[in-house]
């Protein structure tokens, strides 16, 4: 089995993981560890089969990145200084 690309995911730095949207088990998962080749060593693969779950815990997560910013807060220090 050749594995040409990487499906879908996304990194999770805080808790050092590569979250893949998998809608098989066996035998694509065999391909995580060449996939996670491509990541930080001391990150660790996570397999979502639920798509609806793993766009919403994609969705959680850039949220959080969205909140951890300075620059989130800006909006509102503006508002209030009218």
């Amino acid at each position: 089995m050749k594995i040409t690309s990487v499906p879908p995911h996304f990194l999770n730095e805080k808790k050092k993981e590569v979250v893949f949207h998998l809608k098989g088990g066996f035998p694509v998962s065999m391909a995580i560890p060449t996939w996670m080749e491509s990541f930080p060593a001391d990150y660790k693969g996570v397999v979502v089969r639920c798509e609806e779950t793993f766009y919403r815990l994609r969705e959680v997560k850039e949220d959080e990145q969205r909140n951890d910013s300075p620059l989130s807060f800006f909006p509102f220090f503006l508002s209030k200084r009218k």
